[in-house]
């Protein structure tokens, strides 16, 4: 493992990391910023695939165009996960996390996320794995010379682009037996800490005590108040009128 702690974790494409073994081993790239040029080989020789992890605490994280990252299996696939909290997580290398049965996981997850070359997560005889490219706080993107594949003998097979306040766009290829899926989310917007607060609109129903109230006439206006309840009665010529 490789950790910078107050600064950049970098290898050049000269460097080269063998963590390969019946069961894969584990390469971990750790700074403020990431760029991995080198090749890491964490393949399982008669197993499952390794793990692959760089991940940048407040910059990006870079997998360039020279690396290539292999956790294969002979069994299943293993893990390649690029992060970036605060940065863009790019992989423009070759991910590979295939298996011989089932496919492993590969994910760019940052602020934005970018892959501009191929991941493989193919399952052989089994199950494909899952692709993951994830923008937290902006854009998800499959660019032209992204690549993915997620085949499986028996189906199966996950892609997920997703953007939250940003744009999910694929202008690569991706092939898969299982889902693909492209989406866009919005964060739900905060009230304003100063705005106005409203005052609830006040209730005009009447109580039960103003009904009553009300209710109560006396004088001229009780007999006004008996004359209309006694609407239906007639009298006198108005009695004759109605007959």
């Amino acid at each position: 493992s490789l950790n910078a702690l107050d600064g950049k974790a970098t290898t050049n494409k000269n460097n080269s990391v063998n963590a390969s073994g019946a069961t894969g081993g584990r390469v971990a790239l750790t700074g403020n910023s990431v760029q991995d040029n080198g090749d890491s080989n964490l393949a399982g020789t008669d197993g499952k695939g390794g793990v692959y992890t760089a991940t940048a605490r407040t910059g990006d994280a870079v997998v360039g165009k020279t690396a290539e990252v292999k956790a294969s299996g002979t069994t299943n696939g293993g893990t390649i996960a690029v992060s970036a909290k605060e940065g863009k997580a790019i992989s423009r290398g070759d991910l590979n996390a295939s298996g011989g049965v089932n496919g492993g996981r590969i994910s760019l997850v940052g602020k934005e996320a970018r892959l501009n070359g191929p991941a493989n997560v193919n399952g052989q005889t089994g199950k494909a794995g899952t692709v993951v490219v994830k923008g937290t706080d902006g854009n998800a993107l499959i660019n032209k010379k992204g690549n993915v594949t997620a085949n499986g003998g028996q189906g199966g097979g996950y892609v997920l682009v997703s953007a939250t306040d940003g744009k999910a766009r694929v202008k690569g290829s991706v092939e898969t037996t299982g889902r693909f899926v492209v989406q866009e989310t919005k964060t739900p917007s905060e009230p304003e800490a100063n705005a106005p607060q409203v005052s609830p609109e006040p209730d005009n129903t009447p109580s039960d005590n103003q009904d009553s109230a009300n209710d109560k006439v006396t004088g001229q206006d009780k007999d006004k108040h008996d004359d209309n309840r006694n609407g239906d009665k007639v009298t006198g010529q108005d009695k004759k009128n109605d007959d």
